[in-house]
């Protein structure tokens, strides 16, 4: 019963429902390790039923992790993603560089060591790079090439490929921070192919660079791909729609439940409000809003009138 790659998210066709993550967690270590744990317990066991699983677990778990499983890694690489769960959990900054050097020590197949490399060690972009590549061929080795045929659409369900994914988002950012954005999108959609249930929230941060790219059909895409519900996707959407084809019954709809769901928005929109320095986390979509290219995005658009009048008429009646 006890598969260490165990996969748990759907890659079926359709809209997905992705979780709703919405900022990719700095520390992995506090769940991740426990589901590691979890996996040792488990592995090379046959339960006759999900109770007597429990009931197992049930038992165990209340001792020490550390008598089972990962406490005694079967690999080098085991070890070395140990370490990686005590780099996290320092808040030293030499003590997790050291950490880091270690692991690689014990496996050159630790992507996170590398991946912690590029964000502690590295003084540079193109310093950084260097590691996330590094990071990203350990990953693809850690895992295997077989799962970049079987297990697509599954990849972060499991375990041995978070370390891969979270590589992968860096070099997606790093891409774009050094003005490579057509290779960063190209991570990012590669991504979502793997792992379309999207643990990460690569949607949002693709969803924003295909907006200041001016990617209409690129939006469109990823905007029905999803059925998510959160405010700035429903605010995008809306915004999608009034530019494609100005004001009909389906934009009007899209600005309606985008409103619904936050009435706060236009206010900040429409500049009847300044917006924070500091957004609060569910005002992270709307981070793009004052830039150029986003600036441009919603000036082309055919709608803008009858977007902007919707806007202002709720603006001036805040909740």
């Amino acid at each position: 019963m006890a598969s260490k790659r165990k996969g748990v998210n759907g890659g079926g066709k359709g809209k997905q429902r992705g979780t709703r993550t919405r900022e990719i967690p700095r520390n992995p270590a506090s769940t991740e390790s426990i589901t590691a744990e979890i996996s040792g317990l488990l592995e090379n066991k046959d339960f006759a039923t999900i109770e007597e699983a429990s009931a197992f677990l049930s038992e165990h778990l209340g001792k020490r992790l550390t008598a089972y499983g990962r406490s005694s890694p079967h690999t080098p690489l085991d070890k070395a993603q140990d370490l990686m769960y005590d780099a996290w959990d320092s808040g030293d900054p030499q003590e997790r560089v050291a950490f880091a050097e270690l692991a690689l020590a014990l496996s050159a197949d630790c992507a996170d060591a590398y991946s912690l490399l590029a964000d502690e060690k590295a003084v540079s972009p193109p310093e950084a790079k260097a590691y996330l590549e590094e990071a990203v061929l350990a990953g693809r080795r850690a895992v295997g090439e077989h799962a970049f045929d079987e297990d697509v659409g599954h990849f972060w369900g499991i375990l041995e490929t978070r370390p891969y994914m979270r590589a992968r988002l860096r070099l997606a950012q790093n891409a774009m921070e050094m003005g490579d954005r057509p290779g960063g999108i190209a991570h990012m959609k590669d991504m979502l192919r793997l792992n379309p249930g999207d643990n990460q929230g690569i949607r949002y941060l693709l969803l924003t660079t295909l907006i200041e790219e001016g990617d209409d059909a690129g939006v469109g895409e990823l905007l029905e791909a999803y059925d998510d519900g959160t405010a700035s996707w429903l605010y995008d959407r809306a915004l999608w729609l009034f530019r494609r084809e100005n004001r009909s019954a389906e934009s009007t709809a899209a600005l309606n439940d985008a409103l619904n769901s936050n009435a706060y928005v236009p206010a900040y929109l429409t500049g009847k409000k300044r917006q924070p320095r500091r957004p609060p986390q569910l005002h992270r979509g709307r981070r793009w809003f004052g830039s150029g290219g986003v600036r441009s995005w919603i000036e082309g658009a055919v709608g803008r009138n009858s977007w902007s009048a919707g806007l202002a008429s709720r603006a001036a009646a805040p909740p």
